[in-house]
């Protein structure tokens, strides 16, 4: 049923006027289903146009959007793992619309299935005086194969008319409605609040009053999401899907040291990587992970890893033992590969100083290496849209905001133009040198932080 664009006056409603018999009723049996809740009456309420005075400093504690350095939430979709990530870039973006020129903060969001890119978007936010947090639009780059298929979900406020969108009331109470996306045909999203005292799971434990939203999308399909003060959305409940924060650096978190076990189970697990065939060296390397996993799992735990981390890296660490022992060259360099990304991984949970992005652009590249001497190049696209488009992508800005970072920003695009032109033309040989010089152009940025 389509209804008229509403000014952003009238983006917030209650639920007294349900969108239409059979919605409500869908959204009643998912809540029993889900959650075991019902929606109760709501009173009236009404807003006025915002305005945006600060609107960069985002208080807003269930959307805390300038307080969220990154964060990854795990889960699964329709069988398949599925991993989000969030942070927060540190450039912002004037945007024009009809209530003025309004400074917007910039978050880039990007998604994983089964481990491979699917989406990337950038998500411009800002909070009204009143501290009702507005959505002012996203730009969408949805991936096949590692290359841009279209851009579907792409809108921004003031274009063709779009308004902006309240994403997430200073205050929300029970039965409230609201719409972060407003802009029919285009996108429409619908949120109703559910319950203040919902059960949920947070990166930090569980708590008891979280905030509870059914939405409903344009194309009628319906979620449940679940809010956390300070932490912003920490879990996601669908019919055939299901999602969770498992970690979250604040931008005011201090940098810690990376315990040297940790250390050591990355480096010795890039060199097994580089050392296949040769076994005894493979096996040295092999020896030094298993001591250092040893040391290192219980202060992982003690240190609030995500379990999800802790048993991917224990899983590869039995995987790449039991390849190295069968001398399988293939599973030995996939056990090592895959063990020194969830190290990477379980770099974030220390907030080191040098960002963690540095190492991961250098893991993926070498992956790239890996796959175009083995001729798979819809795998190289893959990877070098997940170390490019994501990963260098939201690194560059804080490159640039540092003495010198223009120069050397300069040099890792100039190699990653290099490595986009040998991979569009299938040339393997090209297509590594390129991508050592990628690796060496991002691990020169270390100086730098």
């Amino acid at each position: 049923m389509n209804r008229p664009v509403p000014h952003p006056a009238s983006s917030l409603r209650t639920a007294g006027a349900p969108a239409g018999a059979d919605r409500h009723t869908r959204m009643c049996r998912l809540l029993t289903t889900c959650c075991g809740v019902a929606l109760t009456a709501p009173m009236g309420l009404a807003q006025a146009l915002p305005q945006f005075t600060h609107p960069t400093a985002i208080t807003n504690p269930f959307y805390p959007v300038a307080q969220t350095k990154h964060s990854v939430t795990l889960g699964v979709d329709s069988g398949d793992a599925f991993r989000t990530e969030v942070a927060l870039l540190p450039t912002t973006l004037l945007i024009h619309w009809a209530g003025g020129v309004t400074r917007t903060r910039i978050s880039q969001y990007s998604a994983y299935r089964n481990g491979d890119l699917i989406e990337v978007a950038y998500d411009f936010f800002a909070q009204a005086d009143n501290g009702d947090l507005y959505y002012f639009g996203e730009d969408v780059f949805n991936y096949e194969d590692g290359v841009v298929a279209n851009t579907h979900g792409t809108w921004r406020a003031a274009v063709g008319g779009a308004p902006p969108g309240l994403i997430m009331p200073a205050h929300p109470t029970v039965g409230m409605v609201f719409h972060p996306e407003n802009f029919l045909p285009l996108v429409w999203e619908e949120d109703t609040v559910v319950s203040l005292t919902e059960p949920t799971q947070t990166p930090l434990g569980p708590i008891s009053n979280g905030l509870l939203i059914h939405e409903l999308l344009l194309d009628n399909t319906e979620e449940l999401k679940v809010y956390a003060h300070g932490f912003g959305q920490v879990e996601l409940r669908e019919a055939d899907a299901a999602s969770h924060m498992a970690l979250l650096n604040r931008t005011n978190a201090p940098n810690r040291q990376v315990p040297f076990a940790l250390r050591v189970i990355e480096s010795r697990s890039a060199a097994a990587l580089d050392a296949a065939p040769h076994w005894w060296q493979v096996h040295a390397n092999v020896m030094a992970i298993t001591w250092a996993w040893s040391v290192y799992r219980n202060p992982a735990i003690q240190a609030g890893a995500p379990p999800e981390f802790v048993a991917s890296m224990a899983q590869e660490v039995i995987h790449l033992v039991a390849a190295a022992q069968a001398h399988d060259l293939d599973e030995t360099q996939e056990a090592a590969s895959d063990l020194r990304r969830a190290a990477i991984d379980m770099f974030r949970v220390y907030n080191p100083r040098v960002p963690v992005d540095i190492k991961r652009i250098a893991h993926l590249e070498r992956e790239v290496m890996l796959d175009a001497q083995a001729g798979d190049w819809t795998e190289v696209a893959v990877l070098n849209a997940n170390a490019q488009a994501v990963t260098w992508a939201r690194l560059r800005p804080f490159v640039l905001q540092r003495p010198g970072g223009a120069s050397r920003a300069a040099e890792v695009d100039e190699a990653f133009a290099d490595l986009l032109e040998a991979i569009d033309e299938e040339d393997a040989e090209d297509a590594i040198e390129a991508a050592e010089d990628v690796i060496e152009a991002v691990e020169d940025l270390v100086v730098l932080f």
